[in-house]
């Protein structure tokens, strides 16, 4: 069984640009109690992905080092800012098989969609810092909608 990690970033200022929205003070310390829960809750992450914006890429960096990731391993792409379901569909497909437990770290709506196609359990959005945790039995190349079982949603409160 593989095991889909779907986290939006954690809380962001506003007064720049979007892309370069970094986290507020509460924001660090959602990403920080998602890092930890997964920490207490031993799951081992064997890949991240995430948007290249500065605030899903802070939020990743936070979370790895909660779980014992190498943030050097933390892989970015520019497209998954404001990424259609294609787009993270794509880049699903693209994963290496031996590759079982992978988190993926994005923006709302379309990472939300995600998580409502992969499952198809309908969500209201998922909220900053909020991490839909699936689980598949189908090759990266397979995933497509409700290839997934929705297992849970952690909230960093």
């Amino acid at each position: 069984m593989k095991k889909i990690y779907i986290l939006r970033h954690a809380e962001a200022v506003s007064g720049y640009d979007d892309f370069n929205r970094i986290l507020s003070s509460n924001g660090y310390r959602q990403a920080l109690t998602i890092g930890k829960k997964l920490a207490e809750e031993n799951h081992k992450i064997d890949k991240i992905i995430a948007s290249a914006a500065i605030r899903t890429l802070t939020t990743s960096e936070i979370v790895a080092e909660q779980i014992g990731f190498d943030k050097a391993q933390i892989e970015t792409f520019q497209e998954l800012y404001n990424a259609t379901i294609r787009i993270w569909l794509n880049l699903i497909h693209s994963i290496d098989e031996n590759t079982k437990n992978v988190l993926l770290v994005g923006h709302n709506p379309h990472i939300s969609y995600l998580v409502e196609l992969l499952s198809g359990e309908a969500l209201e959005g998922l909220g900053t810092a909020y991490l839909a945790l699936l689980e598949t039995d189908k090759k990266w190349q397979e995933i497509d909608k409700q290839t997934a079982k929705l297992l849970k949603v952690l909230k960093p409160a």
